[in-house]
């Protein structure tokens, strides 16, 4: 079963790419809550 194993892929895929969106917003947030506390 190809479609399966592509499906998992996909999910790993799709997972990984929220993971790394929301690593981004909290290395952002505390970007800006360092420029605002200069």
């Amino acid at each position: 079963m190809k479609t399966k194993q592509y499906k998992n892929k996909l999910k790993k895929f799709i997972h990984y790419d929220k993971y790394l969106k929301i690593k981004t917003l909290i290395k952002l947030r505390k970007d800006i809550f360092t420029i605002f506390k200069l």
